[in-house]
């Protein structure tokens, strides 16, 4: 799907690809994205600064999900010849690149695409991955021991990397040491003290004693934690 947001107050417009069927959902993640991310293109300040009253979403096509980049940027051309200036996407790869690439876990390999069905992968998991890249290029899901990015740099790829290992963690078995009791992963043992599944004091209490050996540990849930080698 392809879609077009409005800043009501300037006129400005943005336009994006999803292969959410939810616009409304789509759209509350722009907002969230440019919150949480300090992007400073203007699309993403605009959206900081303005209340989201202002804005507005509609679908302007259809589209297969393999073919989301190449209408994607089929319409930034159209409005950039007919809006100029009056356009958030500044230019056919402002973050929406037809071209991306594949960075194997396993071998290390780096693979360029032009098109999603060049991956062999699933279209829709691989798309929505690309979609969830954020503003600075940065998407932290893998598919197929693969992560995925529009931008093929050292700095990207050590990123994605970093985050795909802290990830990982969450799944590694970890021992509540005074109950006795070892959780499968971090998310078994959130749900089991009765909160979100994807609550940080654990991962945080973790990731401070490893790295602070010297220092009094940290508790969470008032117990302490450590993980378990299989």
């Amino acid at each position: 799907m392809i879609y077009k947001i409005t800043n009501n107050l300037n006129g400005k417009i943005y336009i994006g690809g999803t292969v959410k069927k939810n616009l409304k959902e789509r759209f509350n993640e722009h907002f969230a994205h440019a919150k949480k991310y300090n992007s400073q293109t203007e699309k993403m300040k605009d959206m900081r600064n303005i209340p989201k009253i202002n804005w507005s979403i509609e679908k302007i096509e259809d589209c297969d999900d393999i073919k989301i980049k190449e209408r994607e940027n089929y319409w930034i051309k159209k409005y950039k010849e007919e809006f100029k200036e009056n356009l958030y996407n500044e230019n056919l790869n402002s973050g929406m690149s037809v071209k991306f690439y594949s960075y194997d876990l396993i071998t290390k390999e780096i693979k360029e695409y032009n098109s999603l069905k060049e991956t062999n992968c699933n279209f829709s998991k691989v798309s929505s991955i690309l979609n969830n890249i954020n503003e600075n290029g940065y998407c932290r899901f893998s598919h197929k021991n693969k992560l995925w990015s529009y931008i093929n740099t050292l700095k990207n790829w050590n990123y994605l990397l970093e985050k795909n290992k802290n990830k990982k963690k969450q799944k590694r078995k970890i021992l509540c040491v005074e109950k006795g009791i070892i959780y499968n992963s971090i998310t078994e043992a959130n749900i089991d003290f009765g909160v979100n599944k994807k609550h940080n004091s654990i991962i945080n209490c973790l990731q401070y004693n490893l790295k602070n050996k010297d220092k009094k540990k940290r508790k969470a849930f008032g117990y302490n934690w450590e993980y378990v080698d299989d």
